[in-house]
């Protein structure tokens, strides 16, 4: 329970925790949200599958998945409920996207200049010279995208370094949610162990309160033996009467062993137990 609400309260589990979500957190806080939005992920090795994994709950409206092996991206897609996508076909689906996000083991180019800059013009709004934006993070180590694509008008292009920064902050957030968690966790822990303690007097008052109850009931019936003729009506009264006499005088005690037991005085507790069923006196408290 301390941990989710640690959780809850610190929000220590926000943010990037890997290149994958970190690409994803770059794209989303370039948008402002992620929500209703096309992406195209290319690659479907580990960090496809963390891309993804990290997409699938941002509300998209389409997740496409380009792959070399078109098997593999469609298993991929199955998982997300997305959509493979052949590499013939990449170019067309890259203008359908918002976002690009390129993680693929190839150790050359697939993302080119040329082929960009011409599937750039089919995303201007007819009689508009403008061209939508499109976002490309490329993680992949070497680089799936030419350098030249970002200098095409309309394409954001990000890569591994443009990371460090998000990582960074994600960082020194988690590093100054830590010392709030910390704190608060000391001070559940510190409430956990009273109650801890609390709840080894329970035997110890069973002790006593068995033995007032013992008591009660014996004067009780001592009292009636002597009222002749007494009715229910009259056992009722003088039973409500013992009975709340014993829990008044029992209160404060109570109180105590309870409270000697969460300072884990245990022994001042039996002591003080010990002195009242068995007349013992209280040995005196040694000093700490």
């Amino acid at each position: 329970h301390a941990g989710s609400e640690a959780r809850r309260m610190s929000g220590i589990n926000r943010g990037a925790v890997s290149i994958g979500s970190a690409a994803v957190l770059l794209a989303e806080e370039r948008l402002g949200s992620l929500e209703g939005r096309h992406i195209l992920v290319l690659g479907s090795g580990e960090m496809g599958v963390l891309v993804t994994q990290a997409l699938a709950a941002k509300h998209l409206s389409a997740i496409y998945v380009a792959n070399r092996t078109f098997d593999r991206a469609r298993l991929l897609a199955e998982k997300v409920h997305g959509t493979a996508v052949p590499m013939a076909d990449l170019y067309r689906y890259l203008t359908l996207s918002d976002v690009v996000i390129c993680c693929t083991a190839a150790p050359h180019p697939v993302i080119r200049a040329e082929e960009v800059s011409q599937a750039m013009n089919s995303r201007s709004w007819p009689l508009d010279t403008t061209r939508r934006p499109l976002i490309i993070v490329d993680i992949a180590q070497p680089r799936d995208v030419e350098e030249e694509v970002g200098k095409i008008p309309g394409i954001c292009l990000y890569t591994i370094d443009d990371l460090r920064k998000v990582n960074d902050d994600t960082a020194q957030f988690r590093k100054e949610a830590a010392m709030k968690v910390r704190a608060f966790l000391d001070q559940e822990l510190t409430q956990f162990i009273r109650l801890f303690n609390r709840k080894a007097a329970d035997e110890l008052l069973a002790t006593l309160h068995s033995w007032a109850e013992q008591i009660r009931i014996r004067e009780r019936d001592r009292a009636l033996s002597r009222l002749s003729g007494y009715d229910d009506r009259l056992r009722e009264v003088t039973d409500d009467l013992t009975r709340v006499l014993t829990r008044k005088l029992l209160t404060d005690v109570t109180l105590t062993i309870r409270t000697c037991a969460e300072r884990g005085e245990m022994q001042i507790a039996e002591n003080l137990v010990g002195a009242i069923t068995r007349g013992e006196m209280i040995c005196s408290r040694t000093s700490d």
